[in-house]
Order: structure tokens, then sequence, then C-alpha cells
């Protein structure tokens, strides 16, 4: 602004006015010294709430790294506070012009990942449950954050009754710089609603129909073939679960190519 840098400080209160030679205590005075030790300008001690000498030395050396200015007093202006790091999500004001509106928004930035559920899904969207994201190509885990009604359903009156009703589903991506796809990416969004630990599980495909009822596996041994009978589990992603007195680890069984 007018040619001079705006710094980002990280604090839980806005700066209501100039911190410099002749302030009273205070807690701006802290967030100032914080944020210049942090940034490598001490030589006050312990940040606290008395402004030194000491404290405008380090705002001098702040100031001549910036090349503004160094009388050793940061103006309300000079500086924006946040409670800690963001991402610019749009910018509002355009160059040139006056700075009597917001000049940028901004977000958090930690990438997430928001999908609309119908109602009848909603029992496998619970908060704190484990999901499965791809985005781009790429996948990765998320957790469930929260389930809030979508906002076209917060009208009464608008859609055809519960049955149409959606709720949007927050996810926190566990390791949000897996995704690299820009943002407003489509992704599929993988739920678990029911799992099975230590199981065996074959192709969909290997399942054959017994005209008697139930299912069966064509098993290899050798050159010979034969039909096992198994019962069957959960289904996913084109596997199925099975058991059975004759079914063990390792065994090759016919499938549909």
């Amino acid at each position: 602004m007018d040619a001079k840098p705006i710094v980002l400080f990280y604090g839980d209160i806005p700066m209501y006015r100039p911190v410099g030679p002749g302030v009273s205590n205070g807690p701006d005075v802290k967030l100032v010294e914080e944020n210049l030790k942090t940034l490598g300008f001490g030589g006050f001690g312990a940040p606290d709430e008395k402004f030194t000498d000491g404290t405008a030395t380090a705002i001098k050396k702040w100031q001549k790294s910036l090349k503004v200015d160094q009388n050793g007093t940061v103006e309300i202006g000079d500086v924006v506070i946040a409670q800690g790091p963001f991402r610019v999500s749009t910018l509002v004001a355009n160059l040139g012009a006056q700075g009597t509106t917001d000049v940028l928004k901004y977000t958090g930035v930690n990438r997430g990942v928001t999908v609309k559920i119908k109602a009848e899904q909603r029992d496998n969207a619970k908060p704190g449950s484990k999901v499965t994201v791809s985005v781009g190509g790429k996948q990765t885990t998320g957790t469930v954050q929260q389930v809030t009604l979508a906002a076209a359903d917060n009208n009464p009156g608008m859609g055809g009754g519960d049955q149409d009703t959606k709720f949007d589903v927050s996810i926190k991506l566990d390791d949000p710089g897996a995704i690299t796809a820009p943002d407003g990416s489509s992704a599929d969004v993988r739920f678990t609603t029911v799992s099975h630990n230590g199981v065996l599980a074959v192709p969909v495909g290997a399942l054959l129909a017994l005209a008697e009822g139930g299912y069966a596996l064509e098993v290899v041994e050798g050159t010979s073939r034969r039909l096992i009978p198994v019962q069957t589990g959960l289904f996913a992603d084109g596997k199925v679960e099975v058991s059975g007195p004759d079914v063990r680890e390792g065994m090759q069984v016919v499938t549909t190519s």
C-alpha cells in the first residue's frame, strides 16, 4: 500500500493504536515483540507488554529490512493481524484503487474436500470416520469433519421432500500435499460402511452359482480342478469375501477374464 509492504503478524488482537516510543503497556506491545522475535529481530528480552528502547531498536532493524522509514513505531496500517498462516483466495481490490474496501479474501492453508450426499447416505458419513479421496488421478485418505444441510435445502419449500434432501460433507485431508489438482477439481470419495479384517477374498468372477443353491469356487490343484462350496461375505472393489472348510490362503481359483 502506497509502495510499502504490508507484513503479516500472528496474533489474537488487532492493532488498535501505534506501537512506538512513549506508548503505555499493553498486549499489543507483546504481540509486536513476539512477532519481531520470531522474525529474528530481538534484543529486548522475553516478549512482554512493556515498550523499551530495545523494542524500538528491534522495530528499526525490522523496518530497515523492509526498506521503509526507520522511525521505531509500528503504525496501525503497517501490519495485518491473523491467527496463523492463510491462503489468499480472492483479490477484491484493483491495482491502483483506493484502499477504502477489502483488498482480499483469504481462507485457511489446509485444503479440504466437500462432497454432497443424499439423505439415505448420511449414516455412512459420520464425523470422525475415515474416507478415501481421489482427485486428479491421485489418492489419499481423509477424515469427515462435519455434515451440514446443503444450502439449497435450507430454504423451506425447495426440493421434493425428505428423499431429495442433500447434505454437504466436509472432509479434512490427512495429507493435503498429496493432492496437487487445482481448486474446484472434481473428487471421488469412498465411504467405508463395513470392514472385515483378516479375511480371504477372490475376484467376484470366480464365484459359481450352484444349482442346489449357494456358491462354489473352481480351484486348480496341479493338473486337476475341483469345486469347493463357499460362503460369501462383503463385496468391494470387484472382490468378494469367501470362507469355508476347504478355503485356504494362496489357493488358485478359476475366474472370468
